[in-house]
């Protein structure tokens, strides 16, 4: 029997007893506790198919960024603005930005094998733009819980789709987001809204994957409790085209607002068509 020089026997015995195919694969195990920063968002602008002097061309920019993670948990800082454009009245002013809502959350986020569990406060404020509506100026400050799919996150939603599918696939992969809240703490300096309590229930459907193309459905409902004991509700409904990337996408879309009798941007029955870029 031929023998192997003493390093060679070494390297042999130390792959044998670390499975050494699996652990290359794997690598060293990570720390339990890591600073991230990361980011993902989306870029998302659409134009009414009827337009006006309130509704021609929105605006909005999504950025969520794991700070810190400790095992499976992460601290997550979220920020969103959305700009609102109407037509412009005078010359030479095509465009009217005439609305903007700022959104400011932070949150602790569990993350399971499918699902996720997290605790956010967040704050939001709807004001107009270089003009001021009675009744149309908010501040909101809240603190709810979330639940949903894991992949319903935006640094999962793509992962899956880095490689092109050979042949047309209809996944029907269905992804789930819930998230009820109470608007607390109260008074002047934290709340001026009409609402005590608000929940949202989102659904994503993947239809259709055919190489870097896609199809898909998404519903956006949003419930709010006022303080008049009443119930106002929106629901949007999103048909999506894809254009996937390496864990992230380019979007067109065509979005109908179903129902909408909220005070906060209220677009009852309104139709849109616009271009998002997801990452």
């Amino acid at each position: 029997m031929k023998c192997l020089p003493v390093g060679a026997r070494a390297v042999a015995l130390l792959a044998a007893c670390l499975d050494w195919p699996a652990f290359a694969a794997s690598g060293p195990p990570a720390s339990d506790f890591e600073p991230l920063f990361s980011a993902n968002g989306h870029i998302r602008s659409f134009a009414y198919l009827d337009q006006g002097s309130d509704n021609l061309i929105d605006t909005i920019i999504g950025v969520e960024s794991e700070l810190l993670r400790y095992k499976t948990s992460y601290l997550v800082f979220q920020f969103e603005n959305e700009t609102d454009m109407g037509r412009g009245a005078q010359p030479g002013m095509p465009f009217d930005p005439n609305r903007g809502r700022w959104t400011f959350a932070l949150e602790s986020r569990t993350e399971l094998d499918k699902y996720f569990l997290e605790v956010l406060f967040r704050h939001d404020c709807f004001h107009g733009i270089d003009r001021y509506w009675p009744g149309e100026d908010y501040k909101m400050t809240s603190a709810g819980i979330g639940f949903g799919s894991r992949d319903y996150l935006q640094k999962y939603r793509y992962r899956d789709y880095a490689d092109s599918a050979a042949a047309m696939e209809f996944p029907l992969r269905a992804t789930y987001y819930l998230a009820p809240a109470i608007y607390v703490p109260k008074g002047e300096f934290w709340q001026r809204s009409p609402y005590r309590t608000r929940l949202e229930a989102n659904v994503r459907l993947d239809v259709l994957h055919w190489k870097r193309l896609g199809l898909g459905l998404e519903l956006a409902n949003v419930f709010y409790y006022t303080n008049a004991n009443e119930v106002q509700r929106s629901h949007l409904i999103n048909l999506d085209f894809f254009l996937y990337g390496n864990s992230h996408a380019l979007l067109a879309f065509l979005g109908w607002w179903a129902y909408d009798d909220q005070l906060l941007r209220n677009r009852a029955h309104k139709v849109v068509a616009g271009l998002e870029l997801s990452f």
